[in-house]
């Protein structure tokens, strides 16, 4: 049997995977199948999937006058099966449209997708049909892991949150006083933040408005250097006026990663949410020295919600957000066919403006070698709420 020597316009191969928007979780099954369709018979290698998650960090630094750049990569997942064939002993099969399924295995301890700016986590699947020794064709397709993060297994999650902060603003002698109270610490996507804030303005110092900053804070680590950035995902402005004391708005949750980025060293990830009371001043050596009453609080977002707090529309088979789920026990994953009826309910996430661009360095030369950080957006589970607390404030918010 001897392999054929002109495939020139006469294969094409795709992936086609099992589930509508390429979402999987940890311990579950990458399943799908690779398309091959040919004119006729043919005589190769082998067919092969692959499948693999890697994580890569890439910045510079202009500090001290040198321009420097740093780089950490690390692996999660490479696992390689044949389809079709061994690579070494010829193979042959009929022409036409012919499909190969395919079912891969991920690890129960690995990070969930990523995209940053200085950053990623990603996970691909490859299919490879070794013409030769030495010619092959391939075809790629990334998917989303998806990590599973219960609020209710976090002690802090459930905790509200009440911060009494005070200040007295320079040139003046009576205190300027902000409580910000939140029913709860831990939220998930589809989920509102509802945020209360109470104004005690004793002084003569005038607040024209209040700011509410939802921010995501990554950190990128290399083995040299580590390096912090900070994204506004919301940003929310309040009149004040000096007839009103207590003030409320909410900060709805997009898809975004949950905090932590579990089984990842090189990424870490956070959230902040930060009230301010914008102070304005009229003389201009004032202006100089005041600065704002500002209180942050740690915000965690999760992928499963607290059950006590809020009851989302939609439940899935495994999600653990029932009352036939004890809690504590996450239960079985979801797997792709709880998913198939309704796909929508994964929202693909994005990078946010820098709170400080001015600050930032261009993404290091690694991005170009490796394709760019921005071309793939993984997707997380947004939930629907019945009794969501939306923002009625007028709002400038990056979502």
């Amino acid at each position: 049997m001897e392999l054929d020597d002109d495939w020139t316009g006469s294969v094409e191969l795709k992936i086609a995977l099992d589930h509508p928007q390429g979402v999987f979780y940890p311990g579950n099954q990458v399943a799908g199948k690779v398309l091959v369709s040919w004119n006729e018979p043919k005589i190769f290698l082998g067919l092969r999937v692959k499948c693999e998650g890697t994580g890569l960090v890439f910045f510079t630094d202009r500090s001290a006058g040198f321009r420097r750049k740093f780089s950490n990569d690390e692996s999660y997942l490479a696992q390689e099966v044949y389809l079709i064939g061994d690579g070494e002993s010829p193979v042959g099969t009929e022409g036409g449209q012919n499909e190969f399924p395919f079912s891969i295995d991920l690890p129960e301890e690995i990070p969930g997708s990523f995209e940053g700016r200085y950053g990623r986590v990603r996970y691909s699947v490859s299919a490879f049909l070794d013409l030769t020794n030495v010619v092959r064709i391939t075809s790629s397709l990334p998917f989303t892991v998806v990590p599973v993060l219960d609020l209710n297994q976090d002690s802090l999650a459930t905790l509200p949150i009440s911060e009494d902060n005070s200040k007295v603003v320079v040139g003046q002698t009576e205190p300027l006083n902000m409580l910000v109270t939140l029913p709860v610490r831990g939220f998930v996507p589809g989920q509102t933040i509802p945020v209360k804030i109470v104004l005690n303005n004793v002084s003569n110092v005038e607040i024209r408005k209040l700011r509410v900053v939802f921010k995501k804070v990554i950190t990128y680590h290399t083995h040299r250097k580590s390096r912090r950035h900070k994204e506004i995902i919301v940003e929310i402005e309040l009149p004040v006026t000096k007839s009103c004391q207590v003030y409320e708005t909410g900060v709805d949750v997009p898809a975004v990663p949950p905090t932590g980025l579990k089984f990842c060293s090189i990424i870490d990830v956070w959230y902040t949410l930060k009230v301010e009371a914008c102070v304005e001043v009229n003389e201009w050596y004032l202006r100089m020295l005041q600065k704002n009453l500002k209180t942050r609080m740690r915000i965690v977002v999760g992928t499963i919600p607290l059950r006590h707090y809020e009851t989302p529309e939609e439940e899935l088979p495994g999600e653990g957000t029932g009352r036939q789920t004890e809690v504590g026990n996450i239960g079985e994953k979801p797997k792709t066919d709880d998913f198939a009826e309704n796909p929508s309910l994964y929202e693909e996430s994005k990078i946010y403006p820098s709170s400080k661009p001015n600050r930032d360095d261009p993404p290091g030369d690694e991005e170009a070698e490796n394709g760019s950080g921005n071309t793939y957006a993984p997707l997380y589970r947004v939930y629907t709420f019945n009794k969501s607390k939306r923002n009625n404030h007028s709002s400038k918010s990056n979502h």
